[in-house]
């Protein structure tokens, strides 16, 4: 009888353990999947970076390039860094390049994109360096702005790369397109604000017609980049909100918003050559206000990234 009732209690032990180890197994499935779920997030994002960077980077060639051509005499640190600007640039693009191999041996979008993308590139690098080959007193504002306009053509051209990579993300994570609409944003965003500078840039040595073009375009441009300041606004504080944001937030507000666009505002207005700063003189001061986008920017990527790791873990 004793033997009987050990025999069933234990019989009931291994049904409790083992149902035990069902409820958990089963409790933890939804764990599991929902980390690999995240986990494929992440690693989808930072395939997004390099094209992400690979835009920012290529925007970021116009200001050494600019100064390169403004120089009213040869300066060997103003070649390095538009060298070092243009190398980090080809390095990312080829970083792109490996990141993306499936989707662009498969899509031929993707792979057109790209070679169009390295062929305006290298268009604009020419046009640059043609200018910067000149003696300073034989530059023509007319050369220098058709080197800086295929600059924009560039650009223009690995956004369009850049929403590219971003569809072929989203179709394998469709979780990840609040942060790629909000990254991208930033990106966007902080391209017309580089945008906004060459339109002083280029009016500097304009005449009084052409200076009326490029007031005309650079107020274009300032709208759009309102536009993109609300609508970022609006994305962050619905999905990323946090201390460190805000404060960059206010810091672009401050120093380049209260300051750096105003500068350019009032600079692009002066009719008077003589009361005009020279274009590298512009540049410093410029740069030192954009310094605040390019903080929210970078910022913007690394809180996504955190975000996503924090919820995969």
């Amino acid at each position: 009888m004793r033997a009987s009732i050990q025999k069933i209690q234990l019989t009931g032990t291994i049904v409790i353990a083992a149902s035990s180890i069902l409820l958990a197994t089963l409790a933890a499935v939804p764990s599991v999947s929902n980390y690999l779920r995240y986990r494929a997030n992440a690693a989808q994002l930072t395939r997004f970076e390099t094209a992400l960077q690979s835009a920012w980077l290529i925007s970021a060639e116009r200001g050494p390039a600019n100064n390169l051509m403004g120089a009213p005499a040869p300066d060997p640190k103003l070649v390095e860094g538009l060298a070092a600007a243009r190398k980090a640039t080809d390095d990312k693009l080829s970083e792109l390049e490996v990141s993306f191999t499936e989707e662009i041996k498969t899509q031929p979008e993707l792979a057109k994109s790209l070679a169009e993308t390295r062929q305006k590139l290298a268009q604009s690098r020419e046009a640059v360096d043609r200018v910067a080959a000149l003696p300073s007193s034989t530059r023509s504002q007319s050369a220098m702005s058709n080197a800086i306009l295929s600059m924009f053509k560039a650009a223009d051209s690995v956004n369009l790369l850049r929403g590219k990579a971003a569809r072929a993300v989203i179709k394998v994570t469709p979780d990840v397109a609040i942060d790629i609409a909000m990254t991208g944003t930033a990106g966007v965003m902080r391209d017309r604000i580089g945008r906004l500078g060459s339109y002083v840039v280029m009016s500097l040595r304009a005449n009084r017609q052409d200076k009326l073009g490029y007031r005309a375009k650079f107020d274009n441009e300032m709208q759009g980049l309102l536009s993109l300041k609300a609508s970022l606004i609006n994305y962050t504080a619905a999905y990323l909100s946090t201390p460190g944001l805000d404060k960059a937030f206010q810091d672009m507000e401050t120093y380049y918003f209260g300051q750096a666009l105003r500068y350019a505002q009032n600079t692009i207005v002066i009719a008077m050559p003589s009361a005009q700063p020279s274009i590298l003189e512009f540049s410093r001061n410029y740069i030192a206000g954009m310094r605040s986008s390019d903080t929210l920017r970078d910022l913007i990527l690394s809180e996504t990234r955190a975000r996503l790791e924090k919820r995969k873990n």
